[in-house]
């Protein structure tokens, strides 16, 4: 049994946390996914005063971070009846090592206080918008597991966001037609706006297969990037300084 009492010896709280990461991290390697998360950025974000929308620049977000988590279930949920036919929102309850929630810049104290509410994950072809975070395990204080509750973000959810506006763009989901499921169809090009300036890009897109890229900055002009594969559904960019712009891919 671990004596948590003691001020010094082999069992104390450091010793104790190290061994449930370790743990968890092994267990992550073999049942485990991945979520790929998103902080928002307040300080570089536009939105109306009141309503809380996007507005001009829209809301950024600082590049995705993947996540190893321990588990993921996703929920159904009941199916919205619109005028252009059946909406489904699902929802997904994820359970991580906060050693590796930590990657994403989140403290304990952005848990505490709710400072999360406007951060998205990519999980299975979807953005979530996460609605909760909860600390499930602590040794003194000392968080080491959380369960993170999100929702699916539709399109109209995403248009006004850059890091997002493609993801549900007119031009790869057209209107669905009434009385049909509005899914997302099989498209073969994707168009990614990095509007903060950055040496790494990193562009999830979900075509299912290794893109070529086209990049060009704020004013149209082409440029040169190094250019890797790290999946089917992610790319990523490398320049020599800071750019923003946007990146073609087909």
């Amino acid at each position: 049994m671990a004596r948590l009492d003691r001020k010094s010896g082999r069992f104390n709280v450091v010793y104790e946390s190290d061994e449930i990461d370790g743990a968890l991290e092994g267990y992550q390697g073999v049942y485990g996914q991945e979520i790929a998360y998103y902080r928002y950025s307040r300080a570089e974000s536009s939105f109306h005063p009141v309503y809380g929308e996007a507005a001009g620049t829209g809301r950024v977000f600082y590049t995705p971070v993947d996540v190893p988590v321990l588990q993921v279930i996703r929920e159904e949920g009941a199916a919205d009846q619109r005028e252009a036919g059946l909406y489904w929102t699902d929802s997904i309850h994820v359970i991580a090592s906060f050693g590796h929630l930590s990657k994403t810049g989140l403290t304990e104290l952005d848990i505490a206080h709710g400072s999360y509410l406007n951060d998205r994950m990519a999980y299975d072809g979807r953005i979530f918008r996460v609605t909760a975070i909860h600390v499930l395990g602590q040794i003194r204080r000392r968080d080491f597991i959380v369960s993170i509750d999100a929702t699916q973000l539709k399109r109209e959810d995403l248009i006004n966001d850059p890091a997002f506006s493609n993801w549900w763009s007119s031009e790869q989901v057209p209107d669905p037609i009434p009385g049909e499921v509005c899914m997302p169809n099989v498209v073969e090009s994707f168009t990614f706006v990095q509007s903060m300036p950055s040496n790494v890009w990193t562009i999830d897109h979900m075509l299912g297969f290794n893109p070529n890229v086209a990049v060009e900055d704020v004013d149209g002009n082409e440029i040169d990037a190094a250019v890797t594969w790290p999946t089917v559904n992610r790319v990523v960019c490398s320049f020599a300084a800071s750019i923003s712009g946007k990146a073609h891919l087909s």
